[in-house]
């Protein structure tokens, strides 16, 4: 095309040329063969890397919020051979035909939630069988809001899906600002029109994960999400099956009792699935690493250790909670203590004589972690800072600001 052409007016045109093999106009395409480079010119704008076309995309998308991503390594897991009661459960509905396309995997904090959806997207990931994932987090302003579900959703599919490619480029071909458009638009322009389009023809249903949506800092936001998810997965000729996990709060419970939501989701409620014997496999592997990596301290200790009526009544105090088993673990484990002792402390709290008990010991956990710093202004300092903060702070931006009073290191910040 043009050849030895001169003199060329192209304002106002809009024309592309292919050599030999088809191009590839979309995002992430390869050239082939005897193929040419090309360019596309809208109005008077030539652009000479088609790729700048998903760039609004890209910029509006968290990366951080994949399961995958290494923002969030460690992530938290299951154990190995634990939780198998509500994995194989989740699995059997991943699998079935005909039934409710939306799963509500709900709990207390604590309660395992985030490792079983981190095992659910690992597992199907393996199988080349997740489409997307969205891990929100209230500890990082970007994954404690809605604003970059979709576009983040957008992106993974585009990935998953090649031709979704043309839509979506598209969509931000005709208006490079859809990423920043109300939530509805959003879903239409990024996720459903493109999955309509595709031409793939998967051989399972589209498996998305989302987790920790409590986290999500705007209730109404929360609700209008799965309001639209619901309708994305009545709108859309793909096949859905859709994982959410998060704690039962009033206003996830009143968009999942819609109606139009409720006859289409499966409702596990965590708490019902009895967590006592996975605890005790956590505890009883995770006191053995103690055990063996502080081997000349723990000389003369019978193994294992703790004794089966101290590992009981740890069991006891967890009530069902992974979260305390994990924090038990890490306090026992300090480098500058024996661990000895620092179990003695837990075991020799008071029972606690409240009607609630399910966070009344992990309460106390924290409070005798607090009670026997050996720096009593450094931890003043750090809790002043974490209560009076609108968002949770990480451990690093905790040290930034502490270091200007105090000459220290996030090795402090270590129970």
């Amino acid at each position: 095309m043009f050849n030895n052409a001169s003199n060329i007016d192209a304002s106002r045109s809009n024309f592309t040329e292919n050599h030999s093999d088809q191009f590839n106009y979309l995002y992430g395409g390869v050239i082939h063969g005897n193929q040419s480079n090309y360019t596309n010119i809208y109005g008077n704008q030539i652009l000479q890397n088609p790729s700048e076309t998903f760039e609004p995309l890209r910029k509006a998308s968290i990366s951080t919020a994949a399961f995958d991503s290494a923002a969030r390594y460690p992530p938290p897991i299951c154990l190995a051979g634990t939780r198998m009661e509500i994995l194989n459960r989740i699995s059997s509905w991943i699998e079935a035909e005909g039934t409710q396309p939306i799963c509500w995997l709900n709990g207390p904090a604590g309660s395992g939630k985030s490792a079983i959806a981190q095992r659910v997207a690992e597992t199907y990931a393996e199988k080349n069988r997740l489409a997307a994932s969205f891990f929100f987090s209230r500890r990082e302003m970007q994954r404690s809001t809605t604003q970059h579900f979709f576009p983040t959703l957008s992106l993974q599919i585009l990935k998953k899906f090649p031709s979704t490619r043309q839509s979506i480029a598209a969509a931000l071909d005709e208006d490079d600002t859809v990423p920043t458009k109300f939530l509805r638009e959003q879903m239409k322009k990024l996720v459903l029109e493109p999955l309509c389009a595709m031409t793939e023809r998967p051989a399972f249903p589209v498996f998305i994960v989302i987790d920790s949506l409590d986290e999500c800092d705007n209730e109404h936001l929360v609700i209008e999400l799965i309001t639209l998810l619901a309708q994305l997965i009545r709108e859309s000729p793909q096949p859905f099956r859709l994982l959410f996990a998060s704690r039962s709060e009033s206003h996830i419970q009143k968009a999942f009792r819609e109606p139009s939501i409720l006859s289409m989701t499966l409702f596990l409620e965590l708490v019902t699935f009895d967590a006592k014997e996975d605890i005790r496999l956590f505890m009883v592997r995770a006191f053995d690493g103690i055990y063996k990596n502080r081997h000349m301290l723990m000389d003369g200790v019978q193994h294992p250790w703790p004794p089966a009526d101290e590992l009981e009544r740890l069991l006891q105090k967890a009530s069902g909670l992974f979260i305390f088993a994990a924090t038990v673990t890490k306090f026992v484990d300090s480098k500058h203590e024996d661990p000895r002792d620092r179990l003695q402390i837990i075991l020799n709290d008071a029972p606690s004589t409240s009607g609630d008990t399910t966070f009344a010991d992990i309460d106390t956990l924290y409070q005798d972690a607090i009670r026997i710093s050996n720096n009593d202004d450094l931890t003043r300092r750090v809790l002043g800072v974490v209560r009076h903060v609108s968002n949770p702070l990480s451990i690093r931006a905790l040290n930034i600001i502490l270091s200007r009073y105090i000459s220290t290191s996030p090795a402090f910040f270590r129970i």
